[in-house]
């Protein structure tokens, strides 16, 4: 199992509010956090990399060899709820964190099949010789005006308010997260990612990268191609294969 993450504070921010975590598990698992903080520039980063921090533990702490499927989502709940009471709370009660929160998207890999929460506007792609399927649903206002068709695609990607999320870690007491499950081949990948990449890259910029690049170089590929396009945004990327 390959793990590569990187993350560059772009051309145009001040400090950089993503985060991300990965590490190994016994028996050939593996796990990566890759969040995006929000709420000012002390708020978003406090976000970021508290709950890149918790959820690395958690997971450590509760994951043991041999769960069943249903015990894997179980867990991923817990470490999700964890999470977002620890930076509700902070907020709570420190007014200078109010309204801090961060997107989340967790992979979890257990005998090359990915089990993924997430919440908010960062993403999960799944890549293969076929090609790129984006495996989490953007939480964000642009993607319910798609989905109601009051939205192109193209149109999507200018509107005002693409960066308004309608869900993220920290902002409410409870938490509701999506999961799904991809099954990995040999020489696939899965791919998480802020939207500091996904806002200057399409889907299929991506695939491309994915095909003329090694696995190891394309984190890097795909950050240098997004400063290339404007890097407006702090961009972080993990790539699992």
């Amino acid at each position: 199992m390959r793990l590569l993450g990187r993350s560059d504070i772009g051309r145009a921010r001040a400090t950089n509010q993503d985060a991300f975590t990965v590490g190994e598990l016994p028996g050939g698992a593996a796990f990566a956090v890759v969040c995006d903080g929000m709420g000012g520039a002390k708020g978003g980063n406090v976000a970021s990399l508290m709950v890149c921090d918790i959820m690395g533990k958690k997971i450590k702490e509760y994951y043991r060899e041999g769960m069943p499927e249903a015990a894997i989502k179980e867990m991923l709940q817990s470490v999700v709820g964890e999470a977002n009471s620890s930076i509700f709370d902070m907020a709570l009660n420190d007014e200078n964190l109010e309204g801090m929160g961060t997107t989340a998207v967790l992979a979890l890999v257990v005998d090359r099949i990915a089990h993924i929460a997430h919440v908010g506007d960062s993403r999960a792609y799944y890549l293969n010789k076929e090609g790129i399927f984006r495996l989490t649903r953007d939480h964000s206002v642009v993607q319910d005006l798609l989905e109601t068709g009051q939205l192109t695609e193209q149109e999507a990607r200018k509107h005002p308010k693409k960066n308004i999320i309608t869900k993220a870690i920290g902002v409410e007491k409870k938490i509701d997260f999506d999961y799904c499950q991809q099954q990995l081949g040999e020489n696939e990948a899965v791919l998480m990612c802020t939207d500091g990449l996904t806002n200057y890259i399409d889907d299929e910029q991506i695939y491309r990268y994915y095909l003329g690049h090694s696995i190891e170089a394309l984190p890097d590929k795909l950050i240098e191609a997004a400063n290339n396009c404007g890097g407006g945004d702090n961009i972080t990327i993990v790539v699992i294969s």
